[in-house]
């Protein structure tokens, strides 16, 4: 799997699908922006997720191919003839010679010698007549090198992203330890008859901290609310608002979905979309919480002016294994939300959770597996098939070694060799090569019987 990594076009194709899939997911958000918070957050969720699942699937399912690229073939034959009968007879007047070079083979006749073969065609910026270690040294190892150079800058990325939120999660969590037990029963009367209306069946344990900290729940698979200190001493009202939002977050999973948004900063941490839809879901999930607390309250103003005193009292720290009530930056927004009496606040269920649960496996599974390809991969073979010719098989081939040299008499390894050969109307269609020398600069060639 590393080695797959170390590959500049894997990782490449990873990052450029993931731009390619956060676009889509930020269109379908924008077509779909009258829709309530928490329908535009599992949209964010689905494409996030995606991005998570797509490197899985590119390293382990088969894929299938579409062809959208153009290849470097293609645009050389693209070229007026005049400019190519000009290169070659420059190339054949011993001026400096390309690398890459094209073999021509006419009637299953080669007009080469088939051990020696001074190579002809488009000049290039690297001259065989002035071998250098770049011309020596061919794409193989640049590209490796370049590889392991881009999969390094993106582990120091990965690692200090991570360890940044790992600090973070334990000094959080160090906090829940030092909290006490929250022993009021008028808190968990409340809890009860809150979580009764939200459908929430589990049981939130409760925990005072003797700081002044925002009302936060945190732990993904067994959560905890957390009250500040003067907790005990707020009314009832602001009691009731404040539990049906932190339990909003549980019954929403709110907690897990920022781990996993958190993972896909860590992974895509050059990708800026990927940021963009983290704060998305971060601005969303709050706002869905909102709309759980006006539907089964009907209070908006009164919950405007709760959530603003909490933001104005309580600090709310950074944390990616918890979700806090109310942070002061943004405040402003989620109270013009609260007060706006057109917006949707739909809640979504459970079909709606596994309808966006399957469309995120099937975007993943579309991404993931799709192989863009050249569009000159299947020209032969789809030329073929709409003409009824039959392609030339390997088998019916005959084999030749080339040996390429430069000027001074030195073969030359990883020179390109590219082989046309025309056949007469009516044979069989073979196939375009291409062929790289090896150390010896020999290049096995093979041809029709």
């Amino acid at each position: 799997m590393t080695a797959t990594m170390l590959d500049p076009s894997s990782l490449v194709s990873i990052a450029v699908r993931s731009f390619l899939l956060l676009l889509l997911t930020a269109g379908i958000t924008l077509a779909f922006r009258r829709c309530s918070a928490a329908v535009l957050h599992a949209i964010w969720t689905a494409g996030l997720g995606a991005c998570l699942a797509t490197p899985i699937l590119i390293l382990l399912s088969p894929g299938w191919s579409l062809p959208l690229l153009p290849t470097q073939e293609l645009a050389v034959a693209s070229k007026p003839d005049v400019q190519r009968l000009d290169m070659e007879e420059r190339s054949a007047s011993a001026v400096q010679a390309p690398i890459e070079t094209q073999l021509a083979v006419a009637n299953h006749q080669p007009t080469i010698a088939p051990q020696t073969l001074t190579p002809t065609l488009v000049p290039q910026t690297a001259r065989m007549g002035q071998p250098s270690p770049s011309a020596v040294v061919t794409g193989p190892f640049k590209w490796q090198s370049l590889g392991n150079l881009a999969f390094s800058i993106w582990m120091l990325g990965l690692i200090a992203i991570l360890l940044r939120h790992m600090h973070q999660a334990c000094a959080l969590q160090r906090r829940v330890h030092q909290a006490s037990d929250f022993d009021n029963d008028q808190w968990y009367r409340q809890r009860d008859i809150a979580a009764e209306r939200l459908g929430l069946r589990a049981a939130v344990p409760l925990k005072l901290h003797c700081e002044a900290l925002s009302p936060m729940v945190i732990g993904a698979l067994r959560p905890v609310l957390l009250l500040p200190d003067d907790a005990a001493e707020w009314p009832h009202e602001r009691r009731n608002l404040v539990l049906l939002h932190e339990l909003s977050h549980v019954q929403r999973f709110d907690v897990l979905t920022q781990l996993m948004a958190t993972l896909a900063c860590a992974v895509y941490w050059f990708n800026p979309l990927v940021w963009w839809g983290a704060y998305q879901m971060k601005r969303l999930r709050e706002i869905a919480c909102d709309d759980a607390v006006i539907t089964h309250t009907s209070a908006p103003v009164a919950y405007a002016q709760t959530l603003l005193d909490v933001a104005k009292r309580y600090r709310c720290p950074s944390m990616p294994n918890g979700v806090a009530m109310a942070r002061m930056s943004a405040v402003e927004g989620r109270i013009t939300a609260i007060l706006s009496p057109t917006r949707s606040r739909a809640m979504l269920g459970k079909r709606s959770f596994r309808v966006f649960v399957a469309v995120a496996f099937m975007l993943a599974a579309i991404f993931g597996t799709c192989r863009v390809t050249s569009w000159a991969d299947d020209v032969p073979q789809q030329k073929a098939e709409r003409a009824g010719i039959e392609t030339a098989d390997d088998s019916e081939a005959l084999t030749m070694v080339v040996r390429i040299f430069s000027e001074d008499g030195e073969p030359l390894s990883g020179a390109k060799l590219h082989v046309s050969i025309w056949e007469l109307q009516g044979a069989n269609d073979y196939a375009n090569r291409d062929y790289a020398t090896d150390e010896q600069g020999r290049a096995v060639v093979q041809r029709p019987r």
